[in-house]
């Protein structure tokens, strides 16, 4: 007799839920979705600074092409950089001890971690768009930010968000 009284209170308890949970608004889940996916790239955009300062410790110097060793570079976590901070052989030019400097897990879907392609290793964020880098190589600690702002710190990266353009809703490391 007690355990049918309880087992009908758990099923009333269940309807009652599944009932309020019909009157819950559906972008109210995407919204937690959408935060979670920001949250992501925020770290990741994060993990990458922290790589590329920790190169800088090591070597003395961010890893520049040598045209622009004098200015600030912008690039994307694309091939080159990816290679480099990896620590395999294409990147050994530039990092000649082949330390690994970053860990990232393969991207299910082309979304959100490290995307194997035919031409190289891409970091992708949440969004399946390559982050963006700025170094500092002038040596002045100042970096120009997405909007033309300049930026006190000797790395930013950023994600372009959602939508793929500099806008509201980027990632920022800083």
């Amino acid at each position: 007799m007690k355990v049918r009284k309880s087992l009908l209170r758990i099923l009333a308890v269940v309807i009652i839920l599944g009932f309020l949970l019909a009157f819950v608004p559906k972008d109210w889940f995407g919204d937690i979705e959408r935060k979670a996916m920001q949250a992501e790239a925020s770290n990741e955009a994060l993990n990458l600074v922290y790589a590329l300062k920790q190169f800088r410790y090591d070597y003395g110097r961010f890893p520049t092409q040598p045209e622009r060793a004098d200015k600030d570079q912008k690039i994307q976590s694309a091939q080159w950089l990816m290679a480099i901070l990896l620590g395999g052989d294409e990147g050994a030019k530039w990092n000649p001890k082949q330390m690994r400097f970053y860990e990232r897990k393969s991207v299910k879907e082309g979304l959100n971690g490290l995307d194997y392609r035919d031409d190289g290793v891409v970091l992708v964020d949440p969004w399946g768009n390559p982050y963006v880098v700025v170094l500092d190589n002038s040596g002045d600690g100042k970096v120009t930010g997405p909007n033309g702002e300049v930026i006190e710190r000797p790395v930013i990266c950023y994600s372009l968000g959602a939508d793929g353009i500099i806008s509201e809703d980027d990632i920022l490391s800083w």
